[in-house]
């Protein structure tokens, strides 16, 4: 069963990309562009070609071949040749998108499957998965999505019944377990500069620890006395400026609150481990030398950010984008290496900058990579941003989404921000949650 050939349509493919190559205007090209996904790709140099197009765009250049002869090969040229003479009609670009997603999904299913048998607890489970598998294979000539997403409903009732006997991992906010993050997973955070990636690990990571789990933490923009510093702030409630101008305007209770937190990370410091850039080099090989080192079973994970982790000396040259899929690839092997769960944050590229719009995790720097990796991905969005008043505001709402999971369980949620940076007062469900007004007097109510 599993030597038979996995759903494609390379007519498909071919058509999609010949159509991108040949627009004349890059708003056009970047608008059918948006709907692609490099998973809806099974031919690696059809999945390679669409990488650069992206890379073209992202550097807000039509991807012609005049534009494109500076980022491809001659093998590559000779693809992107051939490819210009599948120009089809924006109908039939539509009909060709829906195709592809159809087998990607069908793909996406039948890949989960495979990982799902070799990962069995228990061996009668074996017979049910080859089952669905091969409904799923059965699937490739038929055009009915909706039998295809039947068949994955189906899986993941199976994936559920068996949760029991798998380690959860809880991000501390009840609205998040139910996105279901698992040790040897990886989960990634992304949004644009500022908008509290960090501050939303911190607030998990003080209740995780509070919860008995065992914490560590890779941090490359600060030392890790400063990141400690924070999480005692957002427990005390206090900005951090405040702080470092000797509690300038902070109440006694403040103050006490601030120093007794303090003290239980002191008398709990087996239970949280805060490596610094200086200490791990920078590196996730550093990461992983410094996990070894301590001893220490970790139930999760923290590494803020990914782009900013150095590359081997080998990658020392290399593109941006390909540092970033080997380092996150590193950081799913260091997950099941060590059987603990990795959260990894991730920056935004250039081109989001200056606009308000919900980001994607195709925005993100190293998506293709990411997406493959990542068994959760998590977006925050600050709907505000472009609102000057708004960042004087003591409460600041803030929308936290997830746009892949593991079992496909869509998920919105609304977020209030405390502070320079400091803390996530609570995470709602898309019903029930408390505008900033109501955050103040501690009421709720459903929208």
């Amino acid at each position: 069963m599993r030597e038979r050939p996995l759903p494609q349509n390379q007519e498909a493919e071919e058509q999609v990309l010949g159509s991108l190559l040949l627009f004349e205007k890059i708003n056009e090209c970047r608008y059918w562009h948006d709907f692609i996904q490099p998973s809806y790709f099974y031919h690696s140099k059809h999945k390679a070609l669409f990488e650069v197009i992206t890379k073209c765009l992202d550097e807000e250049k039509c991807p012609n071949i005049v534009a494109l002869s500076d980022f491809i090969d001659q093998e590559m040229m000779q693809l992107v040749m051939k490819l210009t003479g599948s120009v089809v009609s924006r109908s039939m670009i539509k009909q060709n998108l829906k195709a592809l997603k159809e087998t990607a999904v069908k793909r996406k299913c039948i890949l989960e499957g495979n990982r799902l048998q070799d990962d069995m607890f228990r061996p009668d489970w074996k017979t049910s998965i080859d089952q669905t598998i091969n409904q799923l294979m059965e699937l490739q000539a038929d055009a009915d999505i909706s039998e295809a997403r039947d068949t994955q409903k189906k899986l993941v009732r199976m994936i559920e019944e068996q949760e029991p006997e798998l380690q959860q991992v809880s991000l501390g906010f009840l609205p998040f377990d139910s996105m279901k993050l698992y040790r040897k997973q990886v989960m990634t955070i992304g949004a644009r500069p500022a908008v509290g990636k960090t501050a939303l690990a911190l607030s998990c990571i003080r209740r995780q620890i509070k919860q008995g789990m065992t914490i560590g933490i890779g941090i490359t923009e600060s030392p890790a006395e400063e990141l400690l510093r924070r999480m005692c702030c957002a427990e005390a409630g206090i900005s951090y400026d405040s702080v470092m101008d000797k509690f300038s305007g902070c109440t006694q209770t403040e103050i006490e609150s601030f120093c007794q937190f303090a003290e239980y990370l002191k008398k709990n410091s087996a239970r949280i481990h805060v490596f610094d850039k200086q200490e791990f080099g920078g590196k996730v090989s550093g990461l992983n030398r410094c996990i070894k080192e301590t001893g220490v079973s970790f139930d999760c994970f923290y590494v803020d950010y990914l782009q900013d982790l150095k590359p081997p000396r080998h990658l020392m040259q290399s593109e941006e984008r390909i540092v970033i899929s080997y380092n996150i690839d590193r950081l799913g092997d260091m997950a099941e290496e060590n059987d603990c769960a990795v959260v990894v944050l991730s920056q935004l590229n250039r081109s989001s900058a200056g606009t308000n719009t919900m980001p994607s995790y195709k925005r993100l720097k190293g998506s293709g990579k990411i997406e493959e990796k990542s068994h959760i991905i998590m977006m925050i969005h600050d709907p505000n941003a472009l609102d000057k008043r708004n960042k004087t505001k003591e409460v600041q709402e803030r929308i936290v989404y997830t746009e892949k999971t593991r079992i496909t369980r869509p998920f919105k949620g609304c977020l209030a921000f405390r502070g320079k940076g400091t803390e996530f007062l609570g995470i709602y469900s898309p019903i029930e949650y408390e505008t900033q007004d109501e955050i103040k007097k501690n009421r709720q109510y459903k929208n």
